[in-house]
């Protein structure tokens, strides 16, 4: 395809795609947008007023008037002194009500609303810039030429910078724009000679030249604005949406809390005490305590990740083990159906790990994992032992009953288990180390004697000690379960 020559992608630039040749992906200023709402017109409008209430462009406009007197005192001739003293005590106080209006009026007369608060300010200005304007072409009457360039010179300087001060307003840059040009284009053309013909030309020129970047910094300002309102729009339904999501997951989380046990439970000669702790609303871990008969069954699992996915996998999973637990099965073989289960539920990448136990009333204990953590068994003297089981881990793949094995331990009195997720172990500190197996052994001797439920306490406190305002990366889950005398 042809590329469309620089005068046509000029022109498109311009004034859009309409142009022949030009792309309609082309950026494009719109000089003559179409107007705002009441409501957004007003708001642009404020912004406006915050631009003109910035000092330095107060203190601008001071030095540039200063200097323009200055050289009206010493190079006009005497006769004019007298009226352009009062032309400058005139344009003094109508900058002082101009300020006064900026500053501390607008707020005052919001209620008469921002058309009539734009209409005096545009008074304002008309008043001040013709005072000057018309000031300065008194003095010019016997003024040296040379002085007459110099002063058109810091009039393009003040034009110049006021096109841009005033983007947000077409009509104020007019008013201010013709408040300076007029005079000088009467003064240049009522004076014979190629030097005012030449300087009458060059106020005309700045008057266009000056307009067209008004109106070009007019149309970035309000495409500026449309994009800021826009992104406010979609920033505001995003808020709502992401709103009405967490109010979502926060009652997923209480039909989710709903399915774990009570976290301080007594069944048959066994008590627990869980803590789960969710990285956000809800949790990819999940503990369950199951009866059956004299039988109890206690599981921690873990599914991949964590948030709405690894939740859903964990309500699977307390459907597929309520099924699967009987009085009659040993946890091996509950691992392995548990896996057939799973893996019919699930369609994606996601699995899960598990410890599951099953409790005997003598204190007899069998168990098997599934690719999870090491679960702690700790003699009430003291004595520390990790129990493991070959495994693989729920809902990877089918043929995988025979890597699931049983273990077993004999507990008495006073005894206690202990069995967590990989959130506590792979917490991180600052300096990017794991919180680990060998400090959580450490903090389960240092808790040997203390309740059950400060246990999971005071190891939670510590978890936070360890990693030093780092934030933890994974759900946490954690079980502790004591034996008592039949």
């Amino acid at each position: 395809m042809e590329k469309p020559s620089l005068i046509v992608r000029v022109l498109g630039l311009l004034f859009g795609s309409n142009v022949a040749g030009a792309s309609a992906n082309e950026q494009r200023l719109d000089y003559f947008p179409r107007r705002l709402p009441p409501n957004l017109d007003e708001i642009f409008f404020e912004e406006y007023i915050r631009t003109l209430r910035i000092p330095v462009i107060w203190v601008t406009i001071l030095v540039f008037a200063v200097i323009l007197l200055t050289i009206c005192f010493f190079q006009s001739a005497f006769p004019y002194i007298r009226e352009l003293f009062g032309l400058a005590l005139l344009a003094l106080l109508v900058g002082l009500v101009t300020i006064l209006h900026i500053f501390y009026f607008w707020p005052l007369t919001k209620k008469w609303g921002y058309a009539n608060q734009l209409t005096i300010l545009n008074t304002c200005f008309a008043f001040l810039v013709g005072t000057l304007g018309w000031g300065t072409f008194l003095a010019w009457q016997t003024m040296p030429d040379h002085y007459i360039g110099m002063m058109t010179t810091i009039f393009g300087s003040i034009l110049g910078a006021a096109a841009v001060i005033l983007s947000y307003s077409r009509v104020s840059y007019q008013i201010f724009v013709t408040g300076l040009i007029i005079p000088g284009i009467t003064f240049m053309f009522t004076h014979t000679g190629p030097f005012y013909l030449f300087m009458g030309i060059l106020f005309i020129g700045g008057y266009f030249s000056f307009s067209i970047i008004n109106m070009m910094e007019y149309a970035k300002q309000r495409q500026l604005f449309d994009a800021r309102q826009k992104l406010a729009v979609f920033n505001a339904e995003l808020t709502r949406k992401d709103a009405e999501l967490d109010q979502e997951l926060l009652f997923a989380s209480h039909i989710q809390m709903g399915i774990f046990p009570e976290p301080r439970l007594t069944v048959n000669q066994y008590t627990f005490q869980t803590t789960i702790l969710p990285l956000g609303r809800i949790s990819g871990d999940y503990c369950d305590v199951v009866t059956r008969g004299d039988i109890t069954f206690a599981l921690v699992a873990d599914a991949s990740g964590h948030g709405v996915p690894a939740a859903m996998l964990t309500m699977a999973a307390k459907n597929v083990f309520s099924n699967v637990l009987t009085e009659k099965i040993s946890p091996a073989a509950a691992l392995a159906q548990a896996n057939h289960e799973i893996l019919k539920m699930i369609k994606t990448q996601d699995f899960m790990t598990g410890f599951l136990m099953k409790l005997y009333p003598s204190g007899l204990v069998e168990f098997s994992n599934a690719a999870h953590p090491s679960a702690f068994f700790q003699t009430r003297q003291g004595d520390m032992k990790l129990l493991d089981t070959p495994g693989f881990i729920l809902g990877g793949l089918d043929d995988v009953d025979a890597l699931y094995e049983n273990g077993s331990v004999q507990m008495r009195p006073g005894d206690r288990l202990f069995i967590y997720t990989d959130g506590v172990t792979e917490s991180c500190n600052a300096q990017n180390h794991f919180y680990g197996v060998d400090r959580l052994e450490k903090m389960l001797r240092i808790t040997r004697g203390l309740d059950l439920a400060r246990v999971t306490t005071r190891i939670f406190s510590d978890m936070v000690s360890f990693a030093e305002g780092v934030p933890f990366r994974d759900d946490i889950a954690m079980m502790v379960i004591e034996y008592h005398q039949p």
